[in-house]
């Protein structure tokens, strides 16, 4: 998902959810869990995306974190209304166990791996900081502040 693409999916998740939010019938909560996963991860490609508005290595894991926050939501929707009486999965009731996993340990495991694993096109580099120090060279000289 490019910028571009990332920017459109923006574009349609805010109403789709908000619209999904109010009317509550038939397939609008299903609705509503696929946008409201596909809303954070577009913010994440936008800011993610390169000054050439592609995402490069960081493709894969956006991906990957969309994919499973999808299945996330069908594993909400499998266990709706059956809190109780489920099975069980690491002290909790399933429906609770994917929700904090799923919603919340996965996400965080998944988005910081792919950001360390894509990090290098997407950190400063050495022709960036020659464009700053020739633009700017009166605020990056640390000499003259120490005086």
């Amino acid at each position: 998902m490019g910028k571009r693409l990332a920017l459109i999916a923006l574009t349609a998740a805010s109403p789709l959810a908000l619209a999904s939010f109010v009317l509550d019938a038939g397939f609008w909560p299903g609705l509503f869990a696929a946008v409201a996963a596909v809303f954070p991860v577009a913010l994440m490609a936008v800011g993610a995306a390169g000054r050439d508005g592609r995402l490069g290595r960081a493709a894969l894991p956006i991906a990957a974190l969309l994919l499973m926050l999808q299945l996330v939501m069908v594993g909400l929707f499998a266990y709706r209304g059956g809190v109780a009486d489920g099975p069980w999965w690491g002290g909790l009731p399933a429906a609770a166990a994917v929700q904090l996993y799923g919603l919340f340990l996965l996400p965080l495991v998944v988005s910081s791996l792919g950001y360390a694993w894509a990090f290098e096109r997407h950190g400063l580099r050495q022709e960036d900081l020659d464009e700053l120090r020739r633009r700017f060279p009166e605020s990056l000289d640390v000499d003259a502040e120490s005086r």
